[in-house]
């Protein structure tokens, strides 16, 4: 009943400016739009459904932005450490990410799992809980105190903030690295050792003349066959204690050339039997083979020459065998040859492809596995996806994939007949 009078005495205006005011109209209008999806069957009105879903969706995270500018402002300089963030992949890390982080805690503190990983949703559960709860009380203070003073922020706000940002940051990274490969502080400055080799490549070449700026201002689609050859040989040979240092082991490399270990190897050594003049040769040709593959020879033959010299010294009998045997060797030698050169194809368009992705502009586009549905329905009660999720029973019920998270409308009205 006070509640009540509070509410009808010291209700902010929808026009205030101040943050607690927007957070005010903001819950509200996100309970608002939970209840309408609690009592909606999804299956009698899919249209519906998938629009309130996304109303929801754009509910919740305006949400989370406006508890995020509320934290800059009262706790600016108490903000949990994000920096593991720039370890994510570019079509994860997006303004929606946030959102998406609250519907997977709510599905894991609920009991559901994720598919293909059962032990990493058993680890992540109790946080997952912790999460919502924080996230339910942080909810619940400042909403009160819109209906207090405006202008004020408690010393347990402040503390409530506090700790939900911590449980969150940690959340974020533990959920994320479930999902996506994520690097370790060693992959992602071996990755930075990548780049580096790929730039000094480019500047060697513009030096020596193999390229010209205006086929790298021109984005030269040949460039992308050209610098990756460039920089296997470079990192080879010229700048030897780099990411392709053949001294280190294996797993000591990137991932990108670690498969190719045992190829470097022999290129390597087959690099270091040139002079200088041949080096400068052999990567012109490298330039002027634009986009070709490296050429194979399909039909061993046995040089001619051999059978000459061979007729002179050995019986018919012998020679005849020693022919087969030599022409075997060399058609066994050639098969082998060219698996490698296929293999040095494959490593030449992994560069390339590598290289592309490390170099371009950051992808505009999300991931389609990695959109929101729903969560939180009011401060006070729990949310309607909660409220879904906890009558499920059977096993496959409690799965979900991140592909869920794109498909909201079906998931809501899969789970509202499961409640039913």
């Amino acid at each position: 009943m006070m509640n009540r009078f509070r509410k009808w005495l010291y209700k902010p205006k929808r026009t205030d400016p101040q943050l607690l005011a927007q957070f005010y109209y903001a819950d509200e209008e996100l309970n608002q739009v939970a209840a309408e999806l609690d009592s909606l069957d999804g299956r009698k009105d899919p249209q519906r459904c998938t629009l309130l879903v996304n109303q929801f969706r754009s509910c919740q995270d305006n949400v989370l932005n406006i508890i995020n500018q509320i934290m800059d402002e009262c706790i600016p300089h108490e903000r949990a450490n994000r920096d593991f963030c720039v370890k994510f992949p570019e079509e994860i890390r997006h303004d929606n990410l946030a959102g998406q982080l609250w519907f997977g805690a709510e599905c894991l503190a609920a009991g559901s799992i994720i598919m293909n990983r059962e032990i990493e949703s058993m680890a992540m559960r109790p946080l997952a809980k912790d999460l919502t709860r924080s996230l339910e009380e942080v909810r619940n203070i400042i909403r009160d105190q819109a209906l207090r003073d405006l202008n004020l922020y408690t010393e347990k706000m402040k503390d409530s903030l506090k700790h939900f940002d911590v449980l969150f940051a940690e959340f974020e990274l533990s959920y994320v690295s479930a999902m996506v490969p994520v690097k370790s502080p060693k992959e992602y400055y071996v990755q930075q050792e990548v780049i580096v080799l790929f730039c000094e490549t480019v500047e060697r070449a513009l030096r020596l003349g193999y390229l010209t700026q205006d086929m790298i201002d021109d984005y030269e689609p040949a460039l992308m066959f050209t610098i990756p050859r460039l920089a296997i040989v470079c990192g080879l040979v010229v700048y030897s204690e780099g990411p392709l240092n053949l001294d280190h082991k294996p797993e000591d490399m990137s991932e990108l050339f670690r498969p190719f270990h045992t190829l470097l190897r022999k290129i390597r050594d087959l690099l270091q039997t040139l002079t200088e003049d041949e080096l400068h040769t052999l990567e012109r040709n490298l330039c002027i083979s634009q986009d070709v593959d490296f050429p194979v020879r399909a039909d061993p033959e046995v040089p001619s020459v051999i059978t000459p010299v061979l007729t002179a010294t050995l019986p018919p009998k012998e020679l005849s065998a020693k022919a087969e045997n030599t022409e075997a060797e060399l058609a066994c030698s050639m098969q082998y040859d060219e698996q490698e050169l296929e293999q040095l194809n494959r490593m030449v368009h992994r560069v390339g492809d590598e290289m592309s992705s490390l170099l371009s502009p950051p992808s505009i586009c999300q991931s389609p596995a990695h959109r929101p549905t729903l969560r939180n329905s009011s401060s006070t009660e729990a949310s309607p996806t909660r409220h879904h999720l906890d009558n499920l029973t059977d096993e496959e019920d409690r799965v979900f994939f991140m592909d869920d998270l794109d498909g909201a409308g079906e998931a809501l009205a899969g789970l509202d007949s499961v409640h039913r």
